[in-house]
């Protein structure tokens, strides 16, 4: 799993009709002033060393878990993304101090590839590396998706928060110059996919689409 820490020097500012519930009809949402951002996600080097023998052990099993899921995703889940097995599974939250320090939770699918990622969805739309746009998705468009996901009740209220918050993030990032490609499938129906360094790093949570610890159980 994720987990995100944002410290805001500011009390969070509701926009008008923003507020995440089942009657709130509008299309706007929380807006953050931040002025530090600390992401704590873990970062693998997936490339391959052979200076000792305990780096080779290591590579071949994580070749032969990387051959695992590969072989899970078509067989067990379908067109379904799953968390990473070798994150803890923890319930996907959001949560706030009350000062200005909000901490989320997502599922990290970081051992997707690109190439994974087609298999599962099949070709996007489009694939997008202009920083702008893709910042500008990141803090508005995916909050749509988002918020339109819980208005649904295919999301909680703090599920939807901690993937609001994930998003925002990762804009902020984006923002300081870090290289996200950008595969687009929202025309499809299906969840937009953010890539660093050839590995998921987003995903839109449509709920039809991942897996996560808290998922609801839709009739």
């Amino acid at each position: 799993m994720k987990k995100i820490i944002i410290a805001c020097s500011l009390v969070l500012l509701m926009a008008s009709g923003c507020s995440l519930t089942q009657k709130d009809e509008s299309k706007k949402i929380k807006e953050t002033d931040s002025e530090l951002v600390h992401s704590s996600k873990k970062k693998r080097d997936r490339k391959k060393k052979s200076t000792t023998n305990e780096s080779e052990k290591k590579d071949s099993s994580f070749q032969n878990q990387k051959e695992a899921d590969s072989t899970q995703i078509s067989e067990v889940l379908g067109n379904t993304f799953r968390p990473n097995p070798a994150e803890a599974d923890e319930e996907v939250m959001y949560e706030s101090d009350g000062e200005g320090q909000i901490s989320a939770i997502i599922p990290d699918y970081s051992h997707y590839t690109k190439e994974q990622v087609i298999e599962l969805l099949g070709e996007p739309s489009r694939v997008v590396t202009d920083s702008s746009e893709i910042q500008s998705r990141l803090e508005d468009n995916e909050w749509q998706l988002i918020k339109a996901e819980f208005e649904k009740g295919k999301l909680t209220e703090g599920q939807a928060k901690a993937f609001i918050f994930a998003s925002a993030d990762l804009g902020i990032a984006v923002g300081f110059n870090r290289y996200i490609e950008l595969l687009v499938y929202e025309d499809q129906n299906k969840p937009n996919v953010y890539l660093t360094n050839g590995q998921v790093d987003f995903i839109t949570p449509l709920t039809d689409y991942i897996e996560f610890n808290g998922k609801l159980q839709m009739d």
